[in-house]
């Protein structure tokens, strides 16, 4: 019949805007979750900056600050923070720095950590977050934990 769009064709281009747009969206999300390191150096677990992957933003890179460091190598946990969530009584969740056990408070102490003497740093969700001391006091959506030298641990 003259007029008629055949379907066959019309799908065809219909799967395949659907695979571009997944692509796009994939390649964003791979874009978003850090700087790209160069050959021989392993990116550690997505809740981890430690080892070999720590000694290159810091000796490599030049990073100065735990804060660079989490905006270079994780910069989605920082953006976990941005608006917070609003949770039932009204008041909005942060997240909250720890620095070998003590509350430091929230992200922007992450500029006042240098790099020297940190070990490693990690991203604790909210549910993990809650042992922390005077984590119950407050609504967290998760806690940005700085393990140092001189903890002499984990």
């Amino acid at each position: 019949m003259k007029g008629r769009i055949d379907t066959r064709y019309w799908m065809k281009g219909f799967w395949g805007l659907c695979a571009a747009v997944f692509l796009l969206v994939a390649t964003g999300a791979c874009a978003s979750s850090g700087s790209s390191l160069p050959d021989g150096v392993t990116r550690g677990p997505s809740n981890l900056i430690a080892g070999e992957e720590f000694a290159y933003w810091k000796e490599e890179a030049g990073v100065r600050d735990v804060y660079e460091l989490v905006d270079r190598a994780r910069p989605r946990w920082l953006r976990s923070t941005l608006g917070g969530q609003s949770v039932s009584s009204g008041a909005t969740a942060q997240t909250v720095v720890y620095r070998d056990g003590d509350h430091l408070g929230g992200i922007e102490e992450l500029r006042r950590v240098r790099l020297d003497g940190v070990r490693h740093v990690e991203w604790l969700s909210a549910s993990e977050a809650d042992i922390l001391p005077g984590a119950r006091n407050i609504h967290i959506n998760g806690a940005i934990r700085i393990i140092t030298t001189a903890s002499g641990g984990d």
